[in-house]
């Protein structure tokens, strides 16, 4: 197959995304519960940023995660709902809201941040270290 200026071959491309397909189907990320949790995959990343940002505004979140505003309005709505997320004015800019996560959030949060490392282990473990550690380099270098 010919190859384009990068070196890159049509056998390339369709290498990459069986991989894709693959890796969406073992790890759960096109399933409406992310690994038999309540949450979808981008409920769990706006979670994810949530408490590991301690602060952070909705236009932050929306930007890191290239989510749409509105989109991302109804997930914080209903976490809101839910007693997940607290809002309050930011002292700097009336306009904008600090979101927190709640205390009860932040102690389930663990579970669910632990099941897709739970998942990725189960995966890996097959795989030679060596190509682990291969992966994880050509991962870190781009």
């Amino acid at each position: 197959m010919p190859a384009t200026g990068s070196g890159i071959t049509e056998n390339h491309i369709t290498v990459f995304r069986g991989f894709n397909r693959f890796y969406t189907r073992e790890t759960g990320t096109l399933q409406e519960d992310l690994l038999d949790s309540e949450y979808s995959l981008t409920q769990a990343r706006v979670l994810y940023e949530l408490v590991t940002q301690g602060e952070i505004t909705a236009g932050e979140i929306a930007r890191e995660l290239v989510l749409d505003p509105g989109y991302l309005s109804r997930i914080l709505r209903k976490f809101e709902d839910d007693g997940l997320v607290k809002r309050r004015v930011s002292t700097g800019d009336a306009r904008q809201a600090i979101l927190t996560v709640t205390r009860r959030r932040k102690e389930s949060f663990a579970d669910l941040n632990e099941r897709p490392n739970r998942r990725a282990r189960s995966l890996l473990e097959g795989v030679p270290a060596s190509k682990i550690a291969e992966l994880a380099h050509r991962h870190a270098n781009r």
